[in-house]
């Protein structure tokens, strides 16, 4: 599994603002009404008055990618008046004779110019990097140096200090198809291909497994299991102990020895004191319980806010307002088991629509990829389906091609036209949401991922 070294904000990425032609105060109200803290960067002077007090540069850049509550510094320009010269009528001085006096110059003291702190940071969930003036711990995301110039840019401070060794960029996200009227076609009946499926246990390679075997569900094209279509993770299996292979023991004819008589050395024991030995009291470390994360879709996943507007799962904030409805049945505080054993009616139809506030956000990395209709999800993440007149919240890796998923836009059942497992440790995030855990990404309506019920 990749471990990226840094965990972003729980409260999530933001955009720096554009404070290019801002006043000071306007930039200040831009930066803090964007969730970032203002840092001053002092001024710089000009001789243009309808520069005075404007922003003259930034930094981070505008635009970029930073954590929640990051510092944003900037230059403004103070105008200072050009003095307009008074003409002076030269005044005859006749000069008188100066006897020069001998000067002993004076030693000066070379002055030892300002060294400024600098570093690089790398976004781990983008790998997008920035040179920036500060002080910062070296690590696999951070290469630090020193300056004497206080005004180099970003580029600049990156070729002193370098990128990051562990700066990597984010998978690209999958792109999204433009909408198609489509043609009205006549079906033409198809004769279905008869298809051979049994499991079968096999060997992996698999991040999944702790071992090296896998149970798989395996479709063949012919009834003599011929012709592989097919193969489909189920599970992971423990190896089996190898069989021992008997061994038959040679026989072995003892040689007979003639003991040697010893005569024994009389030993005098010396006593020994026994040390005392004061036990030393332990401590015991406390330690944090690591929290545990259900389900997470992949950055690039749309989710719908409350007004209908389409945002990049990696693009939510904490407090965005998300599309959500309510479930007949389906509590807002089940536990996993709850919400695991919960079965709806199979008449559900026309859910009562709301919104639900985003309370927290998590980063982390999932080892199984699950693509339903162009939404990317962890293979963890619960989605309301229905099989069989069965309904019911599943696991996106438990979910068959024929099931059906509850739709945004028909707010009534829709066929799953794209799916694909795909094992690899990608980035996803966890959005948990309240007073209702159930929201909406573009294609499916699904259960929130990082919950404190739901254990």
């Amino acid at each position: 599994m990749l471990n990226f070294g840094f965990w972003a904000s729980s409260k999530g990425m933001v955009k720096v603002p554009d404070l290019s032609g801002l006043t000071k105060s306007a930039a200040i109200t831009a930066i803090q009404n964007a969730n970032l803290n203002y840092v001053d960067g002092g001024s710089t002077t000009t001789n243009n008055s309808s520069l005075d007090n404007i922003v003259a540069s930034q930094l981070p850049n505008a635009n970029e990618l930073v954590q929640y509550e990051s510092n944003v510094t900037f230059i403004y320009y103070t105008y200072v008046a050009v003095p307009t010269p008074t003409p002076v009528t030269p005044t005859p001085v006749t000069p008188t004779p100066v006897t020069p006096t001998p000067v002993t110059p004076t030693p000066v003291t070379p002055v030892t110019p300002t060294t400024y702190d600098i570093y690089v940071y790398c976004d781990a969930l983008t790998g997008i990097y920035s040179g920036y003036y500060g002080t910062q711990s070296s690590s696999s995301y951070i290469t630090v140096g020193t300056t004497t110039d206080p005004s180099l840019t970003s580029e600049q401070i990156i070729a002193i200090c370098g990128v990051p060794n562990d700066c990597v960029v984010a998978p690209t996200p999958t792109p999204i198809p433009t909408p198609v009227t489509p043609t009205p076609v006549t079906p033409t009946p198809v004769t279905p291909t008869p298809t051979y499926c049994r499991t079968e246990t096999r060997s992996t390679s698999r991040a999944l497994c702790d071992s090296e075997l896998a149970e798989y569900y395996v479709c063949y094209a012919n009834p003599d299991y011929t012709n592989e279509i097919s193969a489909t993770f189920v599970n992971c299996l423990i190896a089996p102990s190898p069989t021992p292979t008997p061994v038959t023991p040679t026989p072995v004819t003892p040689t007979p020895v003639t003991p040697t008589p010893v005569t024994p050395t009389p030993v005098t024991p010396t006593p020994v004191t026994p040390t005392p030995v004061t036990p030393t009291p332990v401590t015991p470390t406390p330690v944090t319980p690591t929290p545990y994360f259900k389900g997470s879709l992949s950055p690039s996943t749309k989710v719908i806010m409350s007004d209908g507007i389409l945002k990049d799962a990696v693009d939510v904030v904490v407090g965005d307002e998300l599309k959500s409805v309510i479930i007949p049945g389906l509590g807002d505080n089940f536990t996993t088991t709850e919400v695991e054993q919960w079965i709806g009616t199979s008449s559900l139809s026309a859910l009562e629509p709301t919104a639900t506030t985003v309370t927290s956000i998590t980063v982390y990395t999932s080892p199984i990829y699950v693509n339903i209709n162009g939404d990317g999800f962890s293979g963890s993440h619960l989605l309301l389906t229905k099989r069989n007149n069965e309904v019911k919240m599943r696991y996106t890796v438990d979910i068959l091609d024929t099931d059906l998923v509850w739709g945004s836009e028909s707010n009534s059942w829709e066929s799953i036209t794209s799916f694909e497992k795909i094992v690899y440790d990608n980035t996803v995030i966890s959005i948990n949401c309240e007073p209702y855990d159930m929201f909406f990404t573009e294609k499916a309506l699904t259960h929130d991922g990082n919950q404190d019920s739901f254990i």
